[in-house]
């Protein structure tokens, strides 16, 4: 895989180019799929980025790439990322994956600021938890 910093990709979605973000596109052309990360993920600490860059290749790693949608995104299935986070665990540490989550939320409420609402935060803090059981499933 290839890694690019680039804040339109992000942009198409609504995501801040302060927040630190990845994701993993296959793209017409490109010989590798590519990571793009935005450029709020230098904010993360170097294993977090290492984790999260992981957890990326896990997905190509665990065969996710023919789970694209129509606009050639890989489909956010809850499962997928619980296989793709196993796979990163696996390779940069159980406590490691987790504290990259905690890492991104916290910076993600603290860029944010009051633009995250009480139930925004309620959904965000869910969302982890359920990934984390998840995880644990995997595991």
């Amino acid at each position: 895989a290839i890694v690019r910093s680039d804040d339109a990709v992000f942009a198409k979605y609504g995501v801040p180019t302060e927040v630190p973000a990845a994701l993993l596109d296959k793209i017409t052309g490109e010989e590798f799929p590519v990571i793009f990360v935005t450029s709020g993920f230098s904010s993360l600490s170097s294993a977090s980025q290492n984790a999260i860059l992981t957890h990326e290749i896990g997905h190509i790693a665990c065969g996710h790439l023919d789970k694209y949608n129509e606009e050639g995104v890989l489909y956010d299935i809850p499962e997928l990322e619980a296989e793709a986070d196993a796979w990163t665990a696996g390779r940069v540490g159980h406590d490691t994956f987790l504290e990259s989550l905690d890492e991104t939320v916290s910076i993600l409420l603290t860029v944010l600021g009051s633009r995250v609402t009480s139930d925004m935060k309620e959904e965000l803090f869910g969302l982890v938890s359920r990934r984390k059981e998840l995880l644990q499933n995997y595991m």
